[in-house]
């Protein structure tokens, strides 16, 4: 995700930010993984961490449909 952010979205930092937090977000939710159910507090931040990751993809899908549909209808007039 990272490389494809780097690669395909130069002149966009935005896009870029998003993708490096996406790739340190998805990290520290795999870490925390094995841990689950050692502790209440790491059960409970790795659900968040999982909202976390759902809300950036969300973000970084709804941003490029965004882009993808404004060439597309650029291209057609």
């Amino acid at each position: 995700m990272l490389v494809t952010a780097l690669v395909g979205w130069r002149s966009d930092r935005t896009e870029v930010r998003l993708g490096i937090a996406l790739v340190v977000v998805g990290a520290l939710q795999v870490s925390l993984a094995k841990d689950v159910g050692s502790s209440p507090g790491v059960h409970a931040l790795h659900g968040l961490l999982a909202l976390a990751v759902l809300v950036l993809a969300s973000v970084m899908t709804t941003r490029t449909w965004h882009v993808l549909r404004d060439r597309s209808a650029a291209a057609t007039t």
